[in-house]
């Protein structure tokens, strides 16, 4: 794996995680926009997976509140015996990584965004003409941006999703060490997507802040 890919993996990682912070800390409306298409896609990754592995789903939560804060959940079982769906136990809780991915590749190729480099096949991803444009008001990215924000605060996987793909990984080693390999094989290939997912992650860490800045604003101007 070379450092760069290695950076941009990070990258995406950290951003992630600082706008999910920034989103727990907008007003009540604000966490709601900017949270529950984000946790649906996060748990249709769970859904999927969770099917593809064979995995028998007892129970789908696609969003809940809790003290004010966004999640939901995927109760699923599976047999001990059988290997296929023993592998899904350490993929399975990795899954909104893919549903995330999918999402914001799927917005960005159907939207009116400036086209990053995986779709645009030219000069730069979100380049300076398109963000002029995205400054001066196109109401037709506001959407786009709100759902790439949510998606980009929740596809990352939570610390309950890795606690549970270690304790998996760690009880079949020999499946782990294949998948690592394999890890290691395809993060080349992907190395578009994950260009595509920091640039989503970097435009959301962008306009969280910005609403962020706009609810303190708004808060102290009515105090």
């Amino acid at each position: 794996m070379s450092i760069d890919l290695l950076l941009t993996l990070l990258s995406f990682a950290g951003i992630s995680l600082l706008c999910r912070a920034i989103v727990c800390r907008l007003g009540y409306l604000g966490r709601w926009v900017f949270s529950v298409p984000g946790v649906i896609v996060h748990e249709l990754g769970h859904f999927v997976f969770a099917l593809l592995f064979g995995h028998r789903v007892r129970k789908v939560v696609w969003f809940k509140t809790h003290q004010g804060l966004a999640s939901g959940s995927v109760s699923h079982q599976y047999e001990p015996g059988n290997l296929w769906q023993r592998l899904g136990c350490t993929l399975v809780p990795l899954g909104p990584l893919f549903s995330g991915a999918m999402s914001m590749i799927a917005i960005w190729q159907w939207s009116s965004l400036p086209s990053p480099l995986l779709f645009g096949g030219g000069a730069g991803a979100m380049d300076g003409v398109g963000i002029v444009q995205l400054i001066r008001g196109d109401t037709t990215a506001v959407v786009p941006l709100i759902l790439i924000a949510a998606v980009s605060s929740n596809c990352w996987p939570s610390r309950t999703d890795w606690l549970n793909a270690l304790k998996a990984g760690m009880h079949s080693p020999t499946m782990t060490a294949i998948l690592l390999c394999a890890l290691l094989y395809l993060l080349p290939i992907l190395k578009g997507t994950l260009t595509v997912l920091l640039i989503s992650c970097l435009l959301s860490l962008i306009l969280l802040s910005v609403v962020w800045l706009l609810n303190r604003i708004g808060s102290y101007l009515l105090t």
